[in-house]
């Protein structure tokens, strides 16, 4: 892609960016989206739309509204807080048996990376995508 492009590309999504941080924050603000870091909100709100290009197919079995439909579900019980939702005793054991879950998982890719660290040599390029 040709910088001036390439540079395009990243301003807009920059702005997208800010304009979504800044309707979650008024959500905060108003109690109807959890309180945590709007910017890291932002972050997984647009990494779940951003992959789309990678699975979506027209015409396959899923459909725009489809799409929609469980994007919107999973915000609205992902991201809106009990005071939209009603709370339901089985859900809250369960959300707290995957946070332990999580919690395990994210302490054996902390092991992983300890192992692969020491196995790999520091190249001096980093690896991370921006």
């Amino acid at each position: 892609m040709p910088s001036d492009t390439a540079e395009l590309v990243a301003a807009t999504q920059r702005r997208r960016d800010r304009l979504l941080e800044q309707e979650i924050e008024k959500g905060i603000r108003s109690g109807e989206v959890i309180n945590e870091n709007p910017r890291l909100l932002t972050q997984a709100f647009v990494g779940m739309c951003s992959w789309l290009y990678r699975w979506y197919q027209p015409g396959e079995s899923v459909r725009p509204e489809d799409i929609v439909r469980v994007f919107t579900r999973v915000l609205e019980s992902g991201l809106f807080t009990s005071k939209t939702q009603p709370d339901n005793g089985a859900v809250t054991h369960s959300l707290r048996q995957v946070e332990r879950s999580l919690q395990e998982v994210q302490h054996e890719f902390k092991k992983v990376s300890q192992q692969l660290r020491v196995k790999t040599p520091r190249s001096g390029v980093s690896s991370r995508r921006l």
